[in-house]
């Protein structure tokens, strides 16, 4: 899955959230139920500034943890129940400061491995200069 900033209104209130850009087949957002198009607003309860800060507070539970997401769809907001799963692989950078992209497959991490590990290497090239 793939997110960006953004904001949505529902029951005439507008918030900032986390959009939904894109959900792989069979991951574990297509299996809650999220799509393309979503804006997550809250976790748990807890408001959601962007991508960034669900990130955030998705990396503060652990793995089996169940959630409810609250996701403004057609400008009706519902909620999603989650469950947190755990990395199953965990990208590293290799010897010569490649990322090793390479070896990630998107069809087999959760929502939050994958956007972690695009927040690693938003890192890694800052870190670069690049």
């Amino acid at each position: 899955m793939s997110l960006s900033d953004g904001t949505a209104t529902a029951d005439g209130v507008t918030r900032r959230g986390a959009v939904v850009e894109q959900v792989s087949t069979d991951s574990p957002a297509s299996a809650a139920g999220l799509q393309k198009g979503d804006t997550i607003v809250a976790i748990g309860g807890k408001s959601v500034g962007g991508a960034e800060s669900l990130t955030a507070y998705v990396r503060a539970l652990s793995s089996g943890t169940k959630v409810t997401l609250t996701v403004v769809r057609d400008g009706a907001a519902i909620d999603v129940d989650v469950t947190l799963a755990a990395r199953q692989e965990t990208p590293t950078a290799s010897s010569d400061g490649s990322s090793g992209s390479g070896s990630i497959d998107p069809q087999n991490m959760t929502p939050q491995q994958l956007w972690e590990w695009f927040q690693q290497q938003q890192s890694q090239q800052q870190g670069s200069g690049q």
